[in-house]
Parts: C-alpha cells; structure tokens; sequence
C-alpha cells in the first residue's frame, strides 16, 4: 500500500479465510544439541553453550555489550532449553544442560543488575588480590591511611565509601558476581563503623586532598 500525505485510505474488507495449519516438523537432537534461531546456530559441546562457534559464557561476562545484547541472549537460550527440552527423543544429559542454561541465564541477571548499579548509583567495584577497589579507591588501603592521619574532610569521604558500600549490599543481593566478594563488603562495613564510633580525634593533616569520593 501506497500512504499518501494526508489521506486516510479506508479499510478493506476481507473475508477471513482459515489458512490450514501443518504440523510443526519434529525436533530431533544430534550429538551437539544443534539448534537453529533466526538464522543463528546454538549448539551444546563440552559442557558450554556456543552460538554460532563461540562460548555464551564468555560473550555473557564481556561487560562493554550492552543490556539488549544481553536480553537477545537470554531469550535465545530460553528458547533453546524448550526446543531441547521438548524434542522427540529423550535427550541424554538434559538435566546437566538444563542446568547450565539456567546458570548462563542467572550470570546474564547479574551483569544486568551490575551494569544497573554502576549507571543508577556511579558503582564500579571489583575484587583485587583480596583488596575491594570501589571507583578505583582501594577500601581497606584509605581505611588504614585514615587511621593514621585523621581529618574532616577525610572522615566525609570515608563516610561516602560506607555508604556506597551499603548501597552494594541493598542492591546486590542475590547478584553472582556480589556472593563472591559478599564476605569482604560485610567486613569492611564493620571495619568502618566501628573506626567511625571510636574515632574521637580530629588533627590536622589530610591524607586525600580535594578528591571526590564519587570519582
């Protein structure tokens, strides 16, 4: 149909016309599990998943893809798991695919409540050799230079880590990527409200400047 500017063209009645329906063609699983959506080839090998040859696990944990990147895979691999799941032969192992879909499925969940955190709260956080960094600061590093040297100023912008750590572990529950460094949040908010409940000391000397705690 041709729109022309300004004209409505009315509607076209059509008789409805019951079109037959055939049957779906059976799914019958190879040894690979191949699967073929919108023209894209998963297949199973090895205990991971592969879209077209290469590893979902590790194109899930590439953080600079993007939230609809990560959605299309997830409905990709939801949509494997039942073509899978309702195939026309018992399929040898399913329980273990199963179960990697739906692992795959939780990693994608927590990169997208990750990548939320980071844009919603300004939280970027990894574990280092055993050390938190949180927006490039090392937690433990300032709490023990804060310690030594204690000032105002410096007493704010530890009280803005704490606070940025709590906002970690309201947000993150149930996170993957949170439970592994769960442990190390918990420690180091408890480090930090007790040296800020016995802190009684107020000298001079500032062991950060003019930095931002939110740079």
């Amino acid at each position: 149909m041709v729109k022309v500017p300004g004209i409505t063209p009315a509607p076209i009645q059509r008789p409805e016309v019951e079109l037959p329906r055939h049957p779906e063609t059976p799914y019958y699983p190879d040894s690979a599990l191949t699967f073929v959506r919108e023209g894209q080839r998963w297949t199973f090998n090895n205990g991971r998943v592969y879209l077209e040859g290469h590893d979902v696990g590790s194109l899930i944990a590439d953080g600079k893809l993007g939230v609809s990147y990560w959605v299309a895979i997830a409905e990709g691999l939801n949509d494997y798991k039942k073509k899978v799941g309702t195939s026309a032969r018992e399929v040898i192992g399913f329980a273990k695919f199963a179960a990697l879909i739906d692992a795959l499925l939780e990693k994608i969940l927590g990169q997208m409540r990750k990548n939320y955190n980071e844009k919603i709260f300004g939280l970027k956080w990894q574990l280092q050799d055993g050390q938190f960094i949180l927006n490039g600061i090392n937690v433990r590093s300032f709490l023990a230079l804060y310690r030594l040297r204690k000032t105002e100023k410096a007493k704010r912008f530890l009280k803005g880590l704490r606070g940025k750590l709590a906002s970690i572990q309201g947000g993150a529950r149930g996170n993957s990527d949170y439970e592994k460094v769960q442990d190390v949040v918990d420690d180091l908010v408890q480090e930090i409200d007790e040296t800020l409940e016995n802190d009684t000391s107020s000298s001079s000397g500032d062991p950060l400047g003019d930095r931002d705690p939110d740079r």
